[in-house]
């Protein structure tokens, strides 16, 4: 609707116009800040029972992974820890405070979506932190040395698919299903990252030896040589603001709001903030169809057949859905038994 009202107004003469991106970071501000005002009371109880010297068992129970005043502590020496890191760096103390205080907000709004609403897809590329950041004050107040630290960023925040912390989430979510130990399931998460990531640092080190840096899909367009293509013209073009950016993250913001008091406001409105906030991820370009396809077959089963008919139909859907990760799975193996370039089994498996 944006887009083609936008062409019938003429603002598609606006230079950079919809700016999808910036209404899309938008909504999932506007998520985040709704997430916390709804969880307020239990973060003020979270917050009391952390400060609480009392045993963990009395104040909170035992189904939890871990105490809440380990979880404050981790935050506060885990945030220290990274602001040194960046000082040390290069970066300001004040940049690198508000880069990863949205780098985190982000992060819980998509696992709040995650949860509530379990989408196959929200890489919200392109929505970085920097993006408000430089909308807001320009790249020559930012200065070299901080454009510089977003760069080596960049393969954390360029794209949020494979984000960790939807994925420990589920993870915990599983164990209480099962009536598994929580702390159980920590122990093996952590375990897990600590493999994972020296197991990533070896994995695109062979890789970039094996075929070249530049032929990795990924490093040569976003995570590598694209990150230091942007960041050279930001230092030979700087700009002092974009108002046009942070209106747009306005109206995403404000729409947000809008349909959130309408869905609590009138009980037959079906429209969820959390599919504006979905609707500008790149990998709605593929997924729409799939989409209203599965709207329409789901609603003419509803309609036609009811309830029971619904319920008998959902196990032949889930098995298609295990049967195109089952082909995917394959092409994995046959890439790797041959030899073959990395990604090249996506261009056979991807919807």
């Amino acid at each position: 609707m944006i887009r083609v009202g936008g062409r019938v107004i003429g603002w598609r003469s606006l230079p950079g116009f919809p700016y999808q991106t910036e209404q899309t970071f938008g909504a999932w501000m506007g998520l985040l800040f709704i997430a916390i005002w709804m969880a307020r009371g239990h973060l003020s109880q979270v917050i009391r029972t952390a400060f609480d010297w009392r045993s963990a068992e009395d104040v909170q129970g035992t189904d939890e992974p871990m105490r809440y005043r380990t979880v404050l502590l981790g935050l506060v020496f885990g945030i220290l820890f990274i602001t040194i890191f960046c000082y040390k760096a290069g970066m300001s103390f004040v940049v690198t405070l508000v880069f990863f205080s949205i780098y985190l907000g982000t992060s819980t709004t998509l696992t709040r979506i995650r949860a509530e609403l379990g989408p196959p897809a929200h890489d919200l590329t392109y929505a970085y932190p920097e993006l408000i950041m430089i909308g807001a004050v320009g790249t020559r107040r930012i200065g070299p040395s901080n454009l510089t630290m977003f760069s080596f960023f960049r393969f954390l925040t360029r794209v949020y698919g494979s984000h960790p912390m939807p994925v420990q989430l589920e993870g915990f979510k599983l164990a209480e299903r099962v009536k598994l130990k929580t702390r159980k399931v920590l122990i093996a998460l952590g375990l897990a990252s600590f493999l994972g990531i020296f197991g990533s640092f070896w994995a695109l080190l062979h890789n970039f030896y094996q075929y070249g840096a530049a032929n990795v899909t990924g490093f040569s367009l976003g995570h590598g040589v694209g990150a230091f293509n942007i960041l050279q013209n930001r230092l030979n073009n700087p700009i002092d603001h974009d108002y046009p950016s942070l209106v747009f993250i306005s109206v995403g913001l404000l729409f947000t709001f809008l349909l959130m008091t309408l869905r609590i406001k009138f009980f037959w409105w079906t429209l969820h903030p959390g599919g504006f906030a979905l609707a500008g991820s790149w990998a709605m370009n593929y997924f729409w169809l799939s989409f209203f396809i599965s709207w329409l077959v789901k609603g003419l089963i509803l309609r036609r057949g009811g309830l029971k008919t619904y319920q008998r139909a959902v196990p032949f859907f889930l098995g298609m859905i295990l049967g195109q990760f089952s082909v995917s799975t394959l092409w994995n193996v046959i890439v790797t038994l041959l030899g073959l370039p990395p990604g090249l089994y996506s261009h056979a498996t991807y919807p």
